[in-house]
């Protein structure tokens, strides 16, 4: 009896030890550049879903667990109760639909929670019934049903960056603007004036003066800076969500990212180079 009592006290000790190993690597492996939980649950998942295949119920447990412990998604720990299943250990599996089964149910995609728990009821009380058995005569051979699939674990389509098309659709229609305004289209008449004419046609001149025409034209310089600085800065952000997002996939795409500005007495811009 005492070591049974010990073997049992083993056990239960045994789960928390292994849950919380698990969850230490995971914060280990957080703390690295580059780290995706989803993406490294993705691949624990895939080695699951082949142990599972191959029958191999108790590397697919624990590999379920890790990808849980990487993202909580409720959908590795219903295939760990499978995977339970498989193994033939019921209690365990029905202890984890009792711990998580009230979340699976508001979640809305496990839809057979119930059939499950009487499927594991049903066989931890024909166990328990076989165990009662005393003498039998002639044991009869275990016949295991062939395990449920592993449910596949859901794509998430990726959705475009709104706000980065926004701002380089905004940063385009600036540089637009400014590129207008800077042409001088809209001061056509005051740059010919500027251009032509003499202190003393200016002085002659009752309707126009040069002093007025040179603030026209300052007024229009500094309006096509503002746009067309204002139109740079919302593309080039833009264009940095969009490479920062193409990022998630390569990380050290991110490491080759250089924005260098580039000025003179005359022009305004900048060079976005980077390693993809």
């Amino acid at each position: 009896m005492p070591f049974l009592l010990a073997g049992l006290a083993s056990l239960v000790l045994a789960a928390p030890t292994t849950v919380q190993a698990q969850q230490q690597e995971a914060t280990e492996e957080a703390e690295q550049p580059g780290y995706d939980p989803a993406a490294r649950a993705a691949e624990h998942y895939e080695e699951a879903a082949q142990a599972y295949g191959e029958g191999n119920f108790e590397r697919a447990a624990e590999l379920l667990q890790r990808a849980f412990a990487h993202d909580p998604n409720l959908i590795y720990k219903y295939n760990e109760i499978l995977a339970l299943m498989g193994m033939g250990d019921y209690e365990q599996a029905l202890r984890l639909l009792d711990t998580f089964g009230e979340p699976m149910e508001a979640d809305g995609r496990f839809t057979d929670l119930d059939e499950l728990e009487a499927e594991l009821k049903e066989a931890i009380a024909a166990a328990e019934t076989d165990g009662e058995d005393e003498a039998p005569e002639e044991e009869e051979p275990l016949v295991v049903e062939q395990p449920p699939e592993l449910e596949p674990q859901e794509e998430v389509a990726d959705s475009p960056n709104i706000l980065a098309w926004t701002l380089v659709g905004t940063g385009a229609a600036l540089l637009g603007g400014g590129g207008f305004v800077a042409s001088g289209i809209l001061i056509a008449d005051e740059m010919e004036r500027l251009n032509q004419y003499t202190s003393v046609e200016y002085e002659d001149s009752d309707e126009f003066s040069h002093e007025a025409d040179v603030s026209v034209l300052n007024t229009h310089r500094i309006i096509s800076v503002v746009l067309l600085s204002a139109g740079f800065a919302a593309t080039a952000t833009g264009v940095g969500l969009l490479l920062f997002d193409r990022g998630d996939a390569n990380p050290q795409a991110r490491e080759g990212l250089q924005l260098t500005p580039m000025a003179d007495g005359q022009n305004l811009g900048a060079s976005l180079s980077g390693r993809f």
